[in-house]
């Protein structure tokens, strides 16, 4: 099923992505963290009901929120400061869930936020039911299990791809973004040109 961006038209930079390294849950990241401001609007990817709406800071994943979707998926939103729905209640797609935040991460004092080196972001999971994704039932998520956000979330793909571009030619995501205008085949077509043609100009010493 087609999921919409979080964020809306913002395309937040990736802060770090599935699969790295992690010293909890199987030690890898199962989600992809998204870099945002305190208070930006997260929003439904997909319309579908609320099954977790936590106000409780003081835990791994902070104050967060989960929807269930048609065709057995479902998505997790982390790290609020604050969370506007309550379990049980319908939502659509784009509609607000909660306000970004730092909560969670382990951390007991100050309030139950981020320690000061962690960027303010939020975590975003994707969940397949696991009969439909080949997988047992009832293990550590239950009846879901944890699949890549990327490849389903194209604002979260694209800038994905974007912000591991950047960090491959030493350019801020930002600015690769305004130059391209926020098109990414562009972006792509202009930086495989360069590539190219450093390429060419080496040959040539």
């Amino acid at each position: 099923m087609p999921f919409a961006s979080p964020f809306g038209a913002y395309l937040a930079p990736v802060r770090s992505g599935w699969g790295e390294d992690r010293s909890y849950r199987g030690g890898i990241h199962e989600g992809v963290d998204l870099l945002v401001p305190v208070g930006t609007p997260v929003l439904a990817i997909a319309s579908g009901v609320v099954d977790q709406a936590h106000h409780d800071p003081c835990n791994t994943a902070g104050k967060h929120v989960g929807v269930v979707h048609a065709d057995g998926w479902r998505s997790v939103y982390m790290h609020f400061s604050r969370v506007d729905v309550q379990r049980g209640q319908q939502v659509v797609a784009g509609q607000v869930l909660g306000l970004s935040g730092r909560t969670g991460g382990g951390q007991r004092g100050a309030g139950c936020t981020f320690d000061p080196d962690t960027e303010a972001h939020v975590h975003l999971s994707l969940m397949r039911r696991a009969d439909l994704a080949g997988a047992p039932r009832g293990g550590s998520r239950g009846d879901y299990v944890n699949v890549p956000a990327e490849p389903h979330v194209p604002a979260a793909y694209e800038q994905g791809l974007v912000d591991r571009l950047a960090r491959q030619f030493g350019i801020k995501p930002a600015a690769i973004l305004a130059a391209a205008g926020g098109g990414l085949l562009a972006l792509l077509a202009g930086l495989a040109f360069g590539w190219w043609w450093l390429r060419r100009k080496r040959r040539r010493r």
